[in-house]
Order: C-alpha cells, then structure tokens, then sequence
C-alpha cells in the first residue's frame, strides 16, 4: 500500500512538473497592453449602444516565437471574479486572422476590447484567464499556454 501511495505521488509531481514546464517553455509570447488594466468597479461605459458594467479595456498581442507556423486552435476565456465566475468560451475569432487561423514565424496578431458585463456584478477584483491551445507546423499535437491578467479594481 505504501508503494502504491508513493508511486502515485511520483506520477501527480512529474504530470505538474510537465504542465509547468509546457508553458514555461513555450514560445508563443502573449503582451496584454496595459501591462495592468483597470477593471471599473463604479462606473459603466457603452460599446455599440450596450451600457457595459465592471469592465476593463486592452489589447492582447499573439507572438509566434517558434521556427515552424503556428496554428491556434482555441482561445478560452475566463472572467474569475473574486465572488462569481463567468466567461465568454473561445473567443478564438476575436483576432483578426486572415483565412486562417495561423501565425507564420516571427509574426504577431492583436486585437483590442472593452471586457465587461451586460449586467452588474458583486466582483470587485477580477482576473481575466486565457487558455490558449495551439498545435506546430504539420503535427497534430496540442499544446496549452494559460494566462492571468489580474485587473486593477478602480
């Protein structure tokens, strides 16, 4: 039993140890402009006539940094308030590729947001999470990058 336990503890290190690596290593570079957003807390704005409650703006830049093209897959995004959850799913087509979605090497893509609510929420801190899964060149292989950007509540 005692191998069984310590085995299993071996095998939970080296499958965290590998995600931690995976996105430690990566070379698709992500930039959120600001570095450090502020999330509106009291005040709301309007984007296409739609009063936007607890919202932020920024753009957030895709590098390939590998020597083969990059393909992205998805893009999940996330709203992990500090009292409700929400999020928007892939938000993949934000971005605006052309014909595809693939980055050669080298290159960059960005878009920019206003990242809000319909409705206000109880939140008053926020971090907005990426998931972003992306596979290399010709390989069917799916790799994952997951971002936090914690806004600053205003």
């Amino acid at each position: 039993m005692k191998k069984i336990k310590f085995m299993l503890s071996v095998l939970i290190l080296l499958i965290f140890q590998q995600q931690s690596t995976a996105n430690a290593g990566s070379k698709l570079k992500v930039a959120f402009n600001p570095k450090s957003p502020v999330y509106h807390v009291k005040k709301t704005t309007k984007v296409d006539g739609i009063k936007i409650y607890d919202y932020s703006k920024f753009a957030i830049k895709l590098t390939n940094g590998y020597r083969k093209s990059l393909h992205m897959k998805s893009v999940i995004f996330k709203s992990l308030g500090n009292k409700q959850t929400s999020g928007l799913g892939d938000i993949v087509n934000k971005w605006p590729w052309k014909n595809s979605r693939t980055l050669a090497r080298g290159k960059s893509i960005s878009f920019e947001k206003v990242w809000g609510f319909t409705t206000d929420t109880p939140n008053d801190k926020m971090t907005s999470q990426f998931i972003f899964t992306y596979t290399l060149g010709k390989s069917t292989k799916e790799y994952t990058v997951i971002k936090d950007l914690v806004l600053t509540p205003k």
